[in-house]
């Protein structure tokens, strides 16, 4: 038989991904099966089987496909000197987030896993472990801000972390929910609201 090249495994992984997008989407997490997934997917079962032999491991694909886009765009600014405003910062990545969104509704989908791992300890476990690696990134961000003494010292990194973090699940909420919000929209409204303690620094230095 002839060999099987990685671009072909990959394409089919994708498709099924795909497949179990629309699903999600369509009918929800809960009332999707593997057997909606298979028949979407136009594979076999077997097929679909060989990739992800649960929900639950599709769901956790999904999840660290979108997750990593973040967490790339955090690590992609942690490599500038000096580190962009954190209203920038905010701004550039939920852009990326917003760019997944239109094309593959990512919001309504992390609404319907966050709310699914709410009552199913499995899959709260694989999400707490994509959404750390998410805190963790938000976390070493502050302590950049912190080496290059724009954030006091005595203030801990991962209390910053968890507060931007915090910015992830409104902005997907407000995106299915208030449609008119985008990620400028929030850029924005960071910047209002960061421009009078920046000032008050500007000053201080003065």
């Amino acid at each position: 038989m002839p060999r099987v090249s990685e671009e072909y495994l990959e394409q089919r992984r994708r498709e099924v991904l795909a497949a179990a997008r629309t699903c999600f989407i369509r009918k929800g997490f809960h009332a999707t099966s593997m057997r909606d997934v298979v028949r979407e997917a136009e594979l076999s079962a077997g097929a679909v089987y060989h990739y992800f032999p649960k929900k639950n491991d599709l769901v956790t694909a999904i999840a660290r496909e979108n997750l990593a886009a973040v967490a790339d765009t955090i690590e992609l600014m942690m490599h500038r000197t000096p580190l962009p405003p954190l209203d920038q910062v905010i701004g550039e990545i939920f852009t990326v987030l917003q760019e997944h969104d239109d094309a593959m509704d990512v919001a309504r989908l992390a609404l319907q896993v966050w709310g699914e791992a709410a009552r199913s300890p499995e899959l709260a476990v694989l999400v707490q472990a994509q959404l750390s690696l998410i805190r963790d990134a938000f976390t070493r961000l502050a302590r950049g801000y912190r080496r290059e003494e724009r954030l006091a010292a005595d203030v801990p990194a991962e209390a910053v972390g968890a507060a931007m973090m915090a910015l992830l699940p409104g902005f997907f909420l407000q995106r299915v929910m208030l449609p008119d919000v985008t990620a400028q929209t929030l850029q924005s409204g960071l910047q209002a609201v960061l421009a009078p303690s920046l000032a008050q620094e500007s000053g201080g230095m003065s």
